[in-house]
């Protein structure tokens, strides 16, 4: 996807005070990748015909709290109110986004059920997910700072591949192919059981949801 395909929607108030607030609570680093990933959910779902200003604004968001403490993430996704894998409390990498969306409304950022969403499972996924949260997982993974392997997906969402009916589901599903060939032939990493539900439903396989707390 190049740069000239990103729009940078202006979503009202609430897209300068996540702004600000991802300034203050992250890193450079981890704050460009916010960027990049809400210009990349925004192209997607004005692409797939889908809310902009919602794509960009949970893109803006979803890593609000990953440099927060442990236990802070605990302590929100704990009250976030969808189902959750019981891996996000286990497992150090996964709470920051439905802490993430707690923080949003607790901070009456949003209360967009399409935002909330998208913030909460961007780093999971779960079977199910509506477009605006698809976008912002197929982002958080493909936007152009982030990995060389998605630059085939960036390819072929610019070649049209992807475009038509189901298009969405098609790219996030070639782009969870993708993933998993690196994480298992190069990385040698152990595939995690909520990335094959997402997969299984997205390819028709299964609608099977992991256990939830």
């Amino acid at each position: 996807m190049n740069a000239e395909s990103m729009s940078r929607p202006d979503a009202g108030p609430a897209v300068a005070r996540v702004r600000a607030l991802a300034e203050q609570r992250l890193d450079g680093r981890r704050y460009r990748h916010c960027v990049g990933a809400a210009e990349t959910a925004s192209a997607l779902c004005e692409r797939y015909g889908y809310d902009a200003d919602s794509g960009y604004l949970a893109g803006l968001a979803h890593d609000l709290c990953k440099q927060s403490e442990i236990h802070t993430q605990i302590e929100l996704a704990r009250s976030f109110d969808g189902p959750l894998p019981e891996s996000v409390f286990s497992n150090p990498r996964l709470p920051h986004g439905p802490a993430a969306a707690v923080l949003l409304a607790r901070e009456g950022l949003s209360t967009d059920p399409a935002v909330l969403e998208a913030v909460a499972y961007h780093t999971f996924g779960k079977s199910g997910m509506g477009p605006v949260a698809l976008a912002v997982y197929i982002a958080d993974k493909i936007e152009p700072s982030r990995r060389d392997w998605a630059s085939t997906i960036r390819l072929g969402i610019d070649e049209g591949r992807f475009d038509g009916d189901g298009g969405l589901v098609r790219l996030a599903t070639a782009t969870i192919e993708a993933m998993l060939d690196r994480i298992v032939a190069e990385d040698g990493r152990p595939v995690a059981d909520t990335t094959l539900v997402l997969y299984n439903s997205l390819s028709g396989k299964s609608v099977r949801e992991w256990p939830v707390r």
